[in-house]
């Protein structure tokens, strides 16, 4: 049975982009005993993609109230809500005022035999290597030509799955699945696109054995944002909807802080996932992105040459300029260990930072390693790496931080104080 707009029926404008282009995303789920498991889930990560391309993300009690609709008295079954951006016309550009399709679908669960769980299945590993697509990393997107062709390489059904690897070889997912592996008794998993603070709450509110050792860099004024030099861009809140925002990957501190832009400041550009600094600086230069993202000291040249203007700082937003954002963390079982060579390593890791300010030797060191002039890097170091950013004493405006990651949806619900006393393993500075 499906719903398309609330409505039951199989039938779909043929001019959706969504059959056109692939112009859309969609999420998978488990259904039991007339409930979708993990639900708030699965509409927290499909508003996400959809805000990821721009598409206006349907209301997430309207999908409830049709999935409950599908699902009632269902025993057990797949549900797969799809969202489209609409339809549209002829050509990529995607229309000014989008209207969403969305689609509700119930299927029936796998008939998986019990084998496969008693005695494991049989895999192969596809020739088709993933592509390498920052943009995208992450999105559960309709254009899956890459599953489909990999699937078309077995016909042999005693194989039941197939290994897709990047372009090196690593092992990034299955056909139709993600992978986990259990080593020590340890989960581990290829997607490592969650990084900085909430990604490791999130590790550990899961059970994830890490602990915080120390915090690494506070405020967020060490990333900027820039235009072209021909932009008319002068600040940040001139950008509209018609305008590009870059971000490096999901989860990060920049996309956290382009997020901030919008909800904060107003910000209405379409954020856009570009990767690194380099490739963003190309993508702004070749007019791909409006506004790009960097760090010091990528990109200072390029600003003294006049051919980059700065147009907004991570420190711009209230909520994140005194708030920790970058932590060194350590195994649980690690630090229980080898507690104290752990420590002994915080110990040195607060002389070297001492050590790093204090001699004029630790500039010269790091020019010859980033080639770039020592005037250049000295005038970083003030304006953008400021000595108190890297205290190592305690998590600053930690509740601020608890609350982003319940916000960005990486916690369900916030920490306790007992969490948080087990989570914090920060030495005291001597």
């Amino acid at each position: 049975m499906m719903l398309i707009n609330g409505v039951a029926t199989t039938s779909l404008d043929a001019r959706d982009r969504g059959l056109h282009y692939g112009d859309g995303v969609f999420t998978t789920a488990r259904v039991a005993r007339g409930e979708v498991l993990l639900w708030e889930r699965h509409v927290a990560r499909l508003q996400d993609n959809c805000a990821r391309l721009a598409i206006p993300a349907p209301d997430a009690a309207l999908l409830r109230t049709e999935a409950q609709q599908l699902c009632a008295g269902v025993a057990q079954g797949i549900i797969k809500v799809t969202v489209t951006r609409g339809v549209g016309g002829r050509g990529y550009a995607a229309p000014q005022e989008a209207q969403p399709t969305r689609l509700v679908a119930l299927h029936p669960w796998p008939d998986y035999p019990q084998t496969n769980w008693d005695d494991g299945v049989a895999l192969r590993v596809n020739a088709l290597r993933l592509a390498r697509q920052p943009a995208l990393a992450g999105v559960k997107h309709l254009n899956r030509l890459e599953q489909v062709l990999a699937r078309a390489e077995w016909n042999d059904p005693a194989i039941a799955e197939g290994l897709m690897c990047n372009e090196h070889g690593d092992v990034i997912e299955a056909t139709a699945a993600n992978i986990f592996v259990v080593r020590n008794g340890e989960l581990h998993t290829p997607d490592l696109s969650e990084c900085g603070v909430a990604g490791v709450m999130r590790a550990f509110s899961r059970g994830a054995p890490v602990r915080l050792l120390l915090p690494a860099f506070t405020g967020t004024g060490d990333l900027y944002w820039y235009v072209r030099a021909d932009s008319p861009i002068k600040k940040i809140t001139d950008a509209g909807a018609q305008h590009t925002i870059a971000y490096s990957t999901s989860g990060s501190s920049s996309n956290n802080i382009v997020v901030a832009f919008g909800q904060e400041l107003g910000v209405k550009a379409k954020p856009t996932a570009t990767g690194g600094p380099p490739g963003t600086f190309t993508q702004v230069m070749t007019g791909q992105i409006d506004i790009g993202w960097s760090a010091p000291p990528f990109g200072l040249k390029d600003i003294k040459e006049g051919k980059i203007r700065i147009v907004a700082r991570g420190s711009d937003i209230p909520s994140l300029k005194g708030q920790t954002v970058r932590a060194i963390i350590v195994n649980a079982n690690a630090l229980k260990e080898k507690r104290d060579a752990i420590l002994r390593f915080a110990k040195a890791y607060r002389e070297a930072v001492d050590w790093m300010y204090a001699d004029p030797k630790a500039l010269a060191m790091y020019s010859e390693k980033v080639k770039q002039p020592v005037d250049v890097l000295r005038e970083s170091l003030k304006e953008f790496h400021p000595k108190s950013a890297m205290q190592t004493e305690a998590m600053a405006d930690l509740n601020g931080a608890v609350a982003d990651a319940v916000k960005l949806k990486f916690l369900e619900a916030p920490l306790s104080k007992e969490q948080l006393a087990e989570f914090l393993q920060i030495p005291p500075a001597k």
